[in-house]
């Protein structure tokens, strides 16, 4: 499975991180690569990513 984990860098992005189990692939935009802010953005990196959550 494929997690995308948009604020990675973050304290809760952190927590998501370190509690995932065995056998997940953690997708981390790097910070400033995405805009959240951004709809076009946004879209832009779940389809590159193609993450399953």
């Amino acid at each position: 499975m494929r997690v995308l984990i948009a604020g990675a860098a973050g304290q809760l992005g952190r927590a998501l991180q370190a509690s995932v189990p065995a056998g997940v692939t953690i997708i981390a935009p790097p910070e400033g690569d995405f805009d959240i802010t951004s709809a076009a953005a946004v879209a832009a990196t779940i389809a590159a990513a193609a993450p399953n959550l």
